[in-house]
């Protein structure tokens, strides 16, 4: 058992300016966010070590978590800019994090190794409520614009993430070669506690209010020839082999739909030296 926080404190001072041109000052504040964490797991390892099994439960448990909104501070003055905004924590309520998960590696003959892990998640929000500033952001906006995020999932928390790799080592005369095949999946998750198709100001859908990241797969590979002294080695390695492309950054207001992406594939060599 654990206790954890995060602490309370104000943000940046803002200029608002109301719909009459009347401009106040505010340093909008936050209260810590606190955190209780109960885990428990057990590590084994058998067949003179050859296998390692490891596995734990856990349950995270948020009070007044806080959450990054961006806030509108003025008018929008040119149609071709988006309006003066500024990023505003918030405190949005309870939550908690049910958890298991696991990994484990086996060697096998022949200098084999095969290796998994995987965590199931259940992430989701008790109690709270937001401004969704992908909507509105304005710097009059009430109470009453807020979204109730109750049972929503929280954000960038995917319910199942699997890992799994194989590789070997080989042994010779003059050295020694290795590689690897690695794998991470993930299902569908969301970039925000709003989960899914956002609503526009009439209540239609609207796509690019969207913060779905939909399950996918990605592969990575590599191989490397390594001296018998270790003075030096060359690599060669792969990364998101089938070039999948996933959502890592999401920033969205009334006027501006900013995303940011994994790297393509890339493929490159690396020649290391020891001394």
């Amino acid at each position: 058992f654990a206790t954890g926080h995060n602490s309370g404190g104000f943000n940046d001072q803002l200029t608002i300016t109301d719909a009459n041109g009347n401009t106040s000052q505010v340093a909008p504040t936050y209260k810590p966010e606190r955190l209780y964490s109960i885990e428990v797991g057990s590590k084994n390892e058998w067949f003179d070590k050859k296998l390692r099994v490891n596995a734990a439960a856990f349950v995270y448990i948020y009070r007044d978590q806080i959450f990054q909104i961006i806030q509108q501070t003025g008018p929008q003055t040119d149609p071709m800019q988006p309006a003066p905004s500024s990023a505003v924590r918030v405190n949005a309520g309870k939550s908690h994090i049910l958890g298991l998960e696991f990994d484990g590696a086996y060697q096998l003959p022949h200098g084999f190794v095969i290796s998994a892990s995987g965590t199931l998640l259940d992430g989701r929000i008790d109690e709270g409520a937001i401004f969704d500033n992908r909507v509105a952001y304005g710097p009059t906006n009430g109470p009453n614009d807020k979204v109730n995020v109750a049972g929503k999932t929280l954000p960038r928390a995917p319910r199942i993430t699997v890992n799994y790799a194989l590789a070997q080592n080989i042994r010779v005369p003059f050295g020694w070669f290795d590689w690897i095949v690695s794998a991470q999946t993930r299902s569908q998750y969301f970039m925000t506690v709003f989960n899914g198709e956002g609503l526009d100001a009439q209540g239609n859908v609207n796509p690019n209010l969207s913060d779905v990241v939909p399950r996918y797969t990605r592969v990575d590979a590599g191989a490397g020839y390594t001296r018998p002294d270790g003075k030096w080695r060359l690599g060669v390695s792969g990364s998101n082999l089938t070039n999948v492309a996933y959502m890592t950054t999401f920033i969205n207001t009334p006027g501006l739909n900013l995303r940011y992406f994994n790297p393509p594939r890339q493929v490159g060599v690396r020649l290391s030296l020891y001394w």
